[in-house]
């Protein structure tokens, strides 16, 4: 068995050494197996990805079916396209926000969705069952995969995503504001992409790590601590606010006027008053929802607070949320990474949705983001690990039980993903992780000293 991770609906790994040729191979083989009609192949910028699009070229048609390489484009861009062509689905070749040695591969199903983890089981069974069918042998010329390309139609599904997004938003609206914006792509997907997109809105960007050649000019995931050089760029250029993304631009981080980075947190929460404020004279035949992970921001709750909407949450996963929100019909969702979805425009975490939805709020608002962020009330969050053996991880059970007796008296309690605990002025998350032996611990209280001593006493507990 292969080395290489399996998360929710996809793998990583180390390139040449947790993840080979072979491996991408023989996935590629037992997707194509399994879902018939051509397969669209996508892309982020990292250099090993023009080789692992050329062998998963060779074995898609090798069994049969025809593969179109997109190239460099957005993972969002490559679901929509696989809906709008009505493919027989998609593979992206993204490690999302891994560092630039790993590599993945993200499988979609013919409706344009992430495999859900049923259709992800039933791939991995084939993929186990047939890597042997044909034998993989190395890639010596890149010639005979020309014919395979897409790259003109790579241009046109850039442009297709785009106006996706902006026929969704009020771009006369933000066009009359003339927004000055600094963009963080960090030589990733977005590079191909972002700056068209703002500059349809009339806005003028200035960028740093804007070649997409995969050379990330700052650690890949756009936390708040990695966004110094954006920062600046937008201090020094008296902008209006600073957008980041990952390598595959799914995922959006904000800085404000300030040059002051107001973390990814705060993406969902202002996307969504935006989205709330284009419905607020919409009549609804039911309660509007929105739907996020456990582990996402109780800020949603706040802005939801006091209007129809009703707030849904999932186990941890967009995959789980995407799922929840098709079951009920929800209007909007996403995770607090950054991960911003709008079903109305696409099925999957895309940062120019959010983007065109800020940009908005700022027009529509007259506001600055920064004091758009301060009318939202604040928490104080913390994020950490611990690492378990595989066996410790699998009966962690047992310790959460533990906690609980002693955390849990008047306060609202799941076990949906691991253990979360609510109470009126924080809430916590401990689970494991499904792709490492480590057990992930995180949470909000509005005391940024309560947060600090709630963090070390979970560890604490957790490795007693």
């Amino acid at each position: 068995m292969e080395d290489f991770k399996a998360g929710l609906s996809g793998i990583r790994g180390i390139v040449g050494e947790t993840l080979s040729d072979e491996a991408v191979f023989n996935l590629g083989l037992a997707f194509a197996g399994l879902y018939k009609g051509k397969i669209l192949i996508g892309r982020d910028t990292r250099p090993s990805g023009k080789k692992f699009s050329r062998v998963l070229i060779e074995a898609v048609t090798k069994s049969g079916r025809e593969a179109i390489d997109f190239g460099i484009l957005p993972t969002p861009a490559l679901l929509l396209l696989v809906k709008k062509m009505k493919a027989g689905g998609g593979i992206m070749i993204t490690a999302s926000h891994n560092p630039e040695g790993w590599n993945g591969l993200k499988f979609i199903n013919s409706k344009g969705f992430f495999l859900n983890p049923q259709q992800f089981r039933k791939f991995l069974c084939s993929f186990k069952k047939n890597k042997s069918r044909f034998q993989y042998k190395a890639l010596v010329s890149e010639k005979k995969f020309s014919a395979k390309t897409a790259k003109s139609c790579g241009i046109q599904a850039l442009d297709s995503h785009i106006q996706a997004v902006i026929q969704h938003l009020d771009g006369e609206l933000i066009k009359k504001r003339k927004f000055k914006v600094g963009i963080d792509p960090v030589n990733g997907a977005g590079a191909v992409i972002t700056r068209k997109f703002l500059e349809k809105l009339n806005c003028r960007v200035f960028s740093i790590n804007e070649t997409p050649d995969g050379r990330f000019g700052r650690p890949p995931e756009p936390l708040s601590r990695n966004l110094k050089n954006l920062s600046r760029l937008v201090k020094k250029r008296h902008l209006d606010l600073g957008f980041a993304q990952d390598p595959d631009a799914d995922r959006l981080a904000l800085v404000s006027e300030r040059g002051i980075p107001i973390g990814e947190e705060y993406t969902l929460p202002l996307a969504f008053k935006a989205w709330m404020k284009k419905f607020s004279q919409t009549a609804f035949k039911r309660k509007p929802a929105i739907v996020i992970n456990l582990a996402t921001t109780r800020m949603i709750d706040d802005v939801a607070r006091g209007t129809n909407w009703k707030v849904w949450r999932t186990k941890v996963g967009e995959v789980n949320v995407v799922r929840k929100m098709k079951e009920i019909g929800a209007l909007f969702g996403g995770e607090g990474n950054g991960g911003v979805i709008c079903p109305s425009i696409n099925w999957a975490r895309d940062s120019l949705v959010g983007m065109g939805l800020i940009l908005e709020l700022l027009a529509s608002s007259n506001q600055t983001i920064s004091k758009l962020r301060d009318a939202i009330p604040r928490y104080h969050r913390f994020n950490d690990k611990i690492e378990v053996s595989s066996a410790k991880n699998k009966g962690i059970f047992s310790v959460f039980k533990k906690l609980i007796k002693k955390r849990t008296k008047n306060c609202k309690v799941s076990f949906s993903d691991g253990i979360r605990v609510e109470g009126e002025n924080f809430w916590w998350l401990v689970r494991p992780s499904n792709t490492e032996p480590v057990i992930r611990i995180m949470g909000e209280t509005k005391d940024k000293g309560k947060a600090e001593t709630l963090l070390e006493s979970l560890k604490k507990e957790l490795k007693g």
